[in-house]
């Protein structure tokens, strides 16, 4: 007898970690892979159409990719920045207005584009750190998990 178990809800297992982020990127569940986990670009479903995972599961839940989201922003600007200085270090008769211009569609566009990417990945982030559960008694969840 071979004795096939399988895992409970409470001990089912996760992917890797790096499967996770790689599902991330591409705007999928990274607990299932499942992709559809949006409405619109910035319009998140409850949960993952797959696998039930609830994404917003508690107040507060969503701070981490708000954060994420904040560092792509800051990166972006950073990059224009550098370049601003480069080229100004270089010319001294750089017009300031068009960069100005250029930081900010950087500093509105780059939230705008990233905000899906930053949910999904602060969603892996979440599942590795606590093992797929959730909530303050960090119980897990006993979504449809295949």
């Amino acid at each position: 007898m071979t004795g096939d178990v399988r895992p409970s809800a409470d001990q089912e297992t996760l992917p890797s970690p790096g499967t996770m982020l790689r599902r991330a990127v591409v705007r999928h569940c990274p607990r299932c892979g499942s992709g559809h986990v949006f409405r619109r670009w910035v319009l998140l479903a409850k949960r993952c159409p797959r696998c039930g995972y609830q994404f917003n599961r508690e107040e507060g839940s969503s701070l981490g990719a708000y954060v994420i989201n904040f560092a792509f922003t800051i990166g972006a600007v950073a990059i224009l920045l550098v370049f601003f200085i480069v080229k100004a270090a270089s010319d001294e008769s750089v017009a300031l207005a068009p960069w100005l211009i250029v930081g900010v569609v950087v500093a509105l566009g780059v939230p705008a584009f990233c905000y899906p990417f930053s949910w999904m990945i602060w969603t892996a982030i979440d599942l590795m750190l606590h093992g797929g559960r959730f909530g303050p008694s960090r119980s897990p969840d006993h979504g449809r998990y295949r």
